[in-house]
């Protein structure tokens, strides 16, 4: 009966973790989404916006909290921000906890046509 509550518990800890990785990631790949088409930092902006927005979360929920550099595949014109983290739950052993936003860059095009992204 114990381990099964310890189990329920580990889970609900790894939904919460899960979540708040996501919700940085999130906030990161906004911030790549808006910049990568005229910003030359745009990856250094975006791991900062989900390393700040994670810390900003107040969880301590994942340890070795990780923004790798965002990707971008300029062929689908598309980026992406990961957030990874080791979760240290109730149960002996530890699990890591990766999540991933993307989508496609933003870019202005004037009316009368033209312009390009990137």
């Amino acid at each position: 009966m114990l381990f099964a509550t310890m189990l329920i518990v580990q889970f609900a800890l790894w939904f919460d973790a899960r979540h708040a990785a996501l919700a940085a990631a999130q906030a990161g790949d906004r911030i790549a989404r808006q910049e990568a088409a005229s910003n030359p930092a745009w990856q250094s902006d975006a791991r900062t916006q989900a390393t700040s927005y994670y810390n900003a979360l107040g969880t301590r929920l994942l340890t070795s909290v990780q923004v790798p550099p965002p990707a971008l595949d300029r062929a689908a014109n598309q980026v992406s921000v990961t957030v990874t983290g080791r979760l240290a739950g109730v149960l002996p052993w530890h699990m890591t906890i990766a999540a991933t936003a993307g989508g496609p860059v933003e870019c202005f095009r004037p009316a009368n046509g033209g312009g390009a992204c990137g």
